[in-house]
């Protein structure tokens, strides 16, 4: 079965689930520390369901990648605040026995789709520093640093991040 890439719905949430999960716990060891990474490896597994069921979740664009062993990839996106008008895709993963596939390519793809279908002109989103894989697949798919930089808190009282902020005119 080739990949597909469709509409996510809540049967899907586990396999989205797994996919972050597992996403984090190769892609970002480099960048916390143990003990934090194990517990949000296991936040982002558990996570799924609860996102589903949120108040705004209706306003937002879930698509998921799949093969003949289920979902293994994930775009979620929508509008954002900042900048006004513009939509942010707010989380972009996939398991790495997905890496080095054409899925995260067709993702993106039927992604920037959605957005111009939706009547957005320009989308940001962003991604860790230090996150290299991802940046460079970034890049790679037209999108371009804005120099724009945030520290945020991703867990616990200890654990911060710098981000990078990623932009792409649709």
């Amino acid at each position: 079965m080739p990949i597909i890439v469709r509409a996510a719905t809540e049967l899907d949430a586990a396999a989205i689930g797994e996919a972050h999960a597992e996403s984090w716990r190769i892609a970002y060891q480099p960048l916390f520390s143990p003990e934090f990474l194990a517990k949000a490896v296991e936040d982002r597994r558990a996570m799924w369901p609860t996102v589903f069921a949120s108040e705004g979740f209706s306003y937002t664009t879930l698509l998921v990648a799949e093969d003949e062993t289920g979902v293994f990839a994930f775009a979620h996106f929508g509008p954002t605040a900042d900048p006004e008008g513009a939509a942010e895709i707010y989380g972009f993963y996939a398991h790495p026995r997905g890496w080095g596939s054409d899925a995260a390519t067709m993702l993106m793809r039927k992604a920037i789709e959605e957005l111009k279908a939706a009547g957005f002109t320009r989308s940001v989103l962003w991604a860790h520093q230090g996150a290299e894989r991802a940046q460079r697949f970034y890049s790679k798919s037209g999108w371009h640093l804005t120099g724009r930089r945030d520290e945020r808190q991703v867990g616990g009282a200890s654990e911060y991040s710098v981000v990078v902020e990623f932009a792409k005119d649709l």
